[in-house]
């Protein structure tokens, strides 16, 4: 069985068709990069050399990089972003970017990049959880104060802390 790892062109091409599609971290790209040369080398029957591979993909990521299609910080901020208007909470958030590769300056960079553009964006994810699954200001105010502890709960499962939880529950913005 023969030895060998896809070119650097190949590598550079489906790296640019994955970032067509799709964001992605340097690490992320990188796992995606190695599982597909480890698919081909299944598929057609070579012994895949991890070494070679990890060198030339190195190289190209380098070179998404310096070109600006690979940014984690940018990454990271638009990933924050979006998990926030999701509802998500920033500890929820820290850890979706984690379990993308992404360290610990870029996190926090991400995680700050939301208090940037609002004064209290765990609250405001609360609140965006709280409209999505119809509780507390959001619910038929007939049922408001039977499921007030329920809904309480809920937002706090969800990584949002007990004063948080609760001024999402207010009438203030409803």
């Amino acid at each position: 069985m023969s030895k060998g790892a896809p070119s650097e062109e190949t590598l550079q091409a489906h790296a640019v068709r994955y970032l067509g599609r799709y964001a992605a971290s340097r690490a992320h790209l990188l796992a995606i990069l190695r599982r597909r040369a480890e698919k081909r080398s299944r598929l057609e029957g070579f012994e895949l050399d991890r070494d070679l591979l990890d060198q030339r993909a190195e190289r190209v990521l380098a070179r998404l990089t310096e070109l600006g299609l690979l940014d984690d910080a940018a990454y990271a901020a638009a990933r924050a972003r979006s998990l926030a208007r999701r509802g998500r909470s920033p500890g929820h958030i820290a850890l979706a970017l984690r379990q993308r590769g992404l360290g610990r300056a870029e996190i926090e960079s991400g995680l700050a990049s939301l208090a940037a553009e609002d004064e209290d964006p765990a609250l405001s994810s609360a609140r965006v959880l709280a409209r999505r699954k119809r509780l507390g200001p959001y619910r038929p105010e007939a049922e408001r104060a039977a499921w007030h502890a329920r809904d309480l709960a809920r937002l706090m499962r969800a990584g949002f802390d007990y004063g948080t939880a609760r001024l999402a529950l207010s009438d203030d913005e409803a």
